[in-house]
């Protein structure tokens, strides 16, 4: 806040009508344009890490926090002004809004948008949009409170609990079954463990980071490595081990994609050791607490991350659709059905929603009785 009061008082010292040397009036009428903008963010006197309860507290970040239990208008403005949270708000909604428009030309170009090949594409297209708009809403409110932020951040994490089964379902059908790669599991059998897995892993998350006193180191990782591990392993050993047999329909599609899968995997990795290491603030501490932390960086990297999955499954999908049509195999060849695709995934997160929902219950009564004593 020193900052702003101190480039206010500087700019206000100057005259509205004086020109510099060359007679610029733009000078002038930039200086109060920013004169402006500075009072306008002053305005909202952001506050520094020993100001907020320490749940709020992001490491290694000291500036940039917004007022607790503040409006419901607060903090939407407070996205347009420059916060801690501002930029990983835009880095997620701007996704959203692009993917939901990539969806909607799709339906556009499809002659019959709801045939049942097209469910498993349209779960990661629901997956990802599902993913970006909670996490758009977590950071937009989770200052409100401890609590509130908590409550949100769990809805974030069954997200992406959720995103997982979202990438899981299409390549299981389309690209790479981890159910044909084992002898035993059908893939409908695979997709019911892997789904109660994920509520599980929600459930013990939220558990985890029920006490702030005593979180189980690195649960939240290992859960999150387990279940992208499993996704993203079945194509791992389909594109840099072996392909399947030529039994199945996936044997003939996807040979020209092996190198967006392994951009979106490296993008997912990278993303990963940013967030996890808390880099580059760790290193300079200070420096970026508004732009370039790395949850700024982990949000871009995991979009772009989700991009290239989307462009690679629409891709897949359309050697499926060319498949089909030259006779190399028939739509039972890969057994889609409602049921094991959209239904399973809206089960899911209609699921994961519900554990969020008592656990942010739990956390509202133990509010009451801690007020209570």
């Amino acid at each position: 806040m020193i900052k702003y009061a101190a480039a206010i008082e500087l700019l206000a010292s100057s005259k509205p009508g004086c020109e510099n040397q060359n007679g610029d009036k733009r000078v002038n009428a930039l200086q109060r344009l920013k004169l402006s903008y500075n009072r306008w963010v002053a305005s909202y006197n952001y506050k520094c890490c020993d100001e907020v309860d320490d749940v709020l507290k992001r490491p290694f970040i000291n500036t940039g926090y917004r007022h607790e239990r503040a409006s419901f208008i607060y903090y939407l403005k407070s996205i347009l002004t420059p916060n801690n949270e501002s930029v990983n708000v835009w880095t997620h909604f701007l996704p959203f809004l692009y993917f939901v428009y990539r969806i909607y030309n799709f339906m556009r170009s499809e002659d019959d948008p709801f045939a049942v090949l097209n469910y498993p594409y349209y779960v990661h297209g629901i997956g990802v949009c599902a993913v970006l708009l909670i996490s758009t809403i977590a950071h937009t409110f989770c200052s409100c409170s401890a609590i509130c932020s908590k409550s949100c951040f769990g809805a974030d994490y069954a997200a992406i609990y959720c995103y997982g089964i979202s990438c899981l379902i299409p390549f299981e059908f389309y690209l790479c079954p981890m159910s044909h790669n084992c002898q035993g599991p059908t893939a409908v059998n695979y997709l019911t463990f892997m789904c109660i897995f994920s509520l599980l892993a929600t459930f013990a998350t939220l558990f985890s980071d029920y006490s702030s006193r005593s979180p189980i180191p690195g649960f939240r990782t290992v859960t999150y490595v387990f279940g992208i591990g499993t996704v993203y392993t079945p194509c791992v050993v389909r594109y840099f081990i072996y392909s399947f047999e030529h039994t199945h329909p996936s044997y003939f599609i996807g040979h020209d994609y092996s190198l967006t899968f392994l951009l979106s995997t490296l993008c997912l990795i990278i993303a990963a050791f940013f967030y996890t290491q808390r880099l580059p603030e760790r290193w300079y501490t200070g420096k970026f607490d508004i732009i370039g932390h790395s949850h700024n960086l982990f949000h871009m990297l995991s979009a772009l991350a989700m991009y290239m999955q989307n462009v690679l499954l629409a891709n897949v999908l359309e050697d499926v659709k060319q498949g089909i049509k030259d006779g190399y195999f028939s739509e039972e060849h890969f057994n889609i059905s409602w049921q094991a695709t959209l239904g399973a995934y809206i089960l899911l997160l209609v699921s994961t929603n519900l554990v969020v929902g008592v656990y942010a219950i739990v956390l509202r009564k133990d509010r009451s009785k801690a007020k209570c004593k």
